[in-house]
This record gives structure tokens, sequence and C-alpha cells, in this order.
């Protein structure tokens, strides 16, 4: 068993660090600095960047997660019964949730919003913007910046209840 523990914990930890890692350069960092360099050149970096940062980030996350499931199993599948008796067992409880709450928002929110920003600036190549468009993309981008914040905090408050189980 301990063979498997360690590749559980290092298949964790690896991708755990890459899925929060790149959620907070992107977030605190990257997005930023693009989008003060104005949309044409925020635009064709994050269509560069997403076809492979997406997926990548997702089949993290889900590494990282189903990872942290199976070692939590492990480590307590004989005292199943007594997990949410202990400091350690709220710690992953909440880990868990916002690391699924995290990956979640990351797919079910960010994902679609991205996409459909990057259609918006494809429509929008070669040529002046039509008003509501530059409205909606600026939507978009308000959305997606308070969105990855949320997306960053969560991942935070996760890896802390891991540090601290």
């Amino acid at each position: 068993m301990d063979q498997l523990l360690i590749s559980w914990r290092v298949v964790h930890e690896v991708f755990g660090v890459f899925w929060v890692g790149t959620a907070f350069f992107v977030t605190l960092f990257l997005e930023p600095r693009l989008r003060g360099l104005g949309p044409a050149i925020q635009g064709a970096v994050m269509r560069a960047l997403m076809p492979v940062l997406s997926p990548a980030m997702t089949v993290a996350a889900m590494l990282t997660i189903g990872a942290g499931a199976a070692m939590a199993i492990l480590l307590r599948r004989s005292s199943l019964s007594t997990f949410f008796s202990s400091g350690w067992g709220w710690a992953m409880l909440i880990g868990f949730v916002t690391a699924m709450s995290a990956f979640t928002i990351g797919l079910v929110l960010i994902t679609p919003t991205g996409l459909r920003m990057d259609k918006l600036g494809r429509g929008m190549a070669g040529r002046a913007p039509k008003p509501e468009e530059l409205s909606e993309v600026e939507g978009l981008s308000r959305r997606l910046s308070a969105l990855s914040r949320v997306d960053v905090v969560l991942v935070l408050v996760a890896v802390g209840a891991m540090a601290v189980s």
C-alpha cells in the first residue's frame, strides 16, 4: 500500500501545483497585463494559449481531485465512519468541496465565457467592432476576471485545507 499511496501523492501534488500555480499566474499576472495591452494583443495571446491551457488545467484538476480522494480513502478506509469526528476529516472535506467548486466554476462558467469571448474576437477580426460587440466583450472580460479571482480564492482555500490536514 505504501507504493500506491506514494504514487497517488505524487500525482496529487504535481498536478495540484500545476493547476493552482497556473490559475494564480493567469489570474494575477498574465490576464491583467494583457488587458492593459489592449483587446488585440489580449485576444491573440489568449487564443494561442487557451486551446492547450484549458484542457491541461481540466486534466490537472481531475487528476488532483481524483488522486486526493483516492489517498483519503486509502488512509482512512478502515475508519470512514469516524471521518467527521476528526479535524483531518473536516479539513479534507473543506479541501475537497472547495477544489470541486473551483473545478466546476472553471468548467461550467470560465471556459464557456472564454469561448464566447474568442468567438466574438474572431468575428471582429479585420474590422472595427460594433459598439454592442465592444460592450459584450467588456462585460465578458469583467465576468471572466471576477470568476477567475473567485476560482483562485477557492483553490487557495483548498491548498490551505490540505496543508492543515
